[in-house]
């Protein structure tokens, strides 16, 4: 029997999903898949627009998701690994299996314990630079601007940041960070998170020249 309910605990079946966000929506019971780890279309929608995503943006997000699997409406939760889903430039934490051990590679790129847009962008140009690909920068690039923009605190200036403990919780444990809630449903517009995800990509290319120079 699926578990639906609310609050958070390690789940059966978790450490197969190697994506963070689908782990900690899972994991937390705003994600619940039937009883064969099918996850419909309308269903992935929902937790999407739970943590304030928009139409377009969950829509997107979806449709990147739902690519995983031979159908267009469904995703096997626990056979994501080895799908369309799978990319290049991962960060490896969750896939090919969780590995604690590979998130210091992650948490180099920050600083003084947090990490803002600027050092996941060095991060994914340095992942994307270990395992290249176009479509798995492009991915990547999506997937962490969304992390940061559903989860990540603001600072003083209204900048968002990620925690190196917000960090682990979401790629290792599956956990939403402490004290987090989400934004209001619909808030984060196309728009807006167009133009995040394109401060993201010109921090990469930046960090990529950087890097050459």
């Amino acid at each position: 029997m699926i578990d639906e309910s609310k609050g958070y605990r390690a789940r059966p079946g978790a450490d197969e999903i190697p994506c963070p966000f689908l782990t900690s929506a899972y994991n937390n019971g705003d994600l619940v898949p039937e009883e064969d780890g099918t996850v419909h279309r309308g269903v992935l929608e929902e937790a999407l627009a739970r943590v304030g995503l928009g139409p377009r943006v969950r829509s997107r997000l979806t449709k990147i998701v739902t690519e995983a699997d031979d159908s267009p409406d469904t995703i096997d939760l626990f056979q994501l690994r080895d799908s369309k889903i799978d990319h290049t430039g991962s960060t490896g934490i969750r896939d090919p299996k969780v590995d604690p051990s590979k998130l210091p590679d992650l948490l180099q790129f920050g600083e003084n314990g947090r990490m803002y847009r600027k050092h996941f962008a060095r991060a994914a140009s340095h992942f994307g630079q270990v395992d290249p690909g176009v479509k798995g920068s492009v991915v990547e690039t999506i997937e962490m601007t969304a992390l940061l923009e559903v989860f990540g605190r603001v600072d003083a200036d209204g900048d968002r940041y990620l925690t190196d403990d917000d960090i682990r919780g979401l790629w290792l444990e599956g956990r939403y960070p402490e004290g987090w809630q989400p934004r209001p449903r619909d808030s984060i517009s196309g728009v807006e998170f167009l133009a995040s995800a394109a401060k993201t990509c010109a921090e990469r290319v930046a960090a990529r020249l950087k890097d050459v120079f």
